[in-house]
């Protein structure tokens, strides 16, 4: 179930973060044919990456319930005006749940791509992408743009395998996104973050 976690969280983020541009993120708050888009790609991604051996249309119709459930997220967020790291912060749990509570289906499946990678594939994105963006809500920069050297930095450090090269890593990290982005918070705090769980996550799982 662990393995089939990682697979659609991977979906999930790929879809929700990577094949997400600037263009997405501001046109589905006022279009719906582009939040259509936008759930139409977090479904394929979804599909992509849970397939295997014993994917069938009972896997495929359990991920468009996720991309339908998807949409009703988005939606409702977009109509209460969500903002801020808690807005945020609930409309990416209440995607877990959604994932969560549809694990079942894919408890037979053989996953084309090997759970190391598929989890450090997913914590990879999730640390570039979901931790950068939860630091700039909660300290509400205005308008979002992408850190691109943190991205890297907190994008590479679950591919380290390592405790000591995460900390070198991260202090090469810090005083280079310091250096370029002059100090944020918003971009030294994610680091640390992003870090700090890597090396929890070596230690521990």
């Amino acid at each position: 179930m662990l393995n089939a976690f990682f697979h659609l969280y991977l979906g999930h983020l790929f879809g929700d973060y990577v094949l997400q541009n600037g263009w997405i993120a501001l046109g589905k708050l006022r279009s719906r044919s582009i939040l259509f888009l936008h759930v139409l790609l977090v479904t394929l991604s979804h599909v992509f990456f849970a397939c295997g051996k014993g994917f069938g249309w009972k896997q495929l119709l359990a991920v468009f319930g996720i991309g339908a459930l998807h949409y009703v997220t988005d939606m409702t967020k977009i109509k209460v005006s969500s903002k801020g790291w808690i807005g945020y912060s609930v409309d990416q749990l209440v995607h877990i749940l959604i994932i969560l509570a549809f694990l079942g289906f894919f408890k037979d499946v053989s996953f084309w791509l090997p759970e190391w990678i598929s989890a450090r594939l997913a914590f990879s994105i999730f640390n570039a992408y979901l931790i950068g963006i939860l630091f700039h809500t909660v300290f509400n920069r205005g308008g979002y743009r992408r850190d691109i050297l943190g991205y890297v930095f907190r994008g590479i450090f679950p591919w380290l395998g390592s405790v000591w090269l995460t900390a070198v890593v991260f202090l090469l990290g810090v005083w280079s996104c310091g250096k370029v982005y002059r100090w944020r918070k918003d971009v030294l705090l994610s680091l640390i973050v992003s870090a700090a769980l890597t090396i929890m996550w070596e230690v521990f799982v």
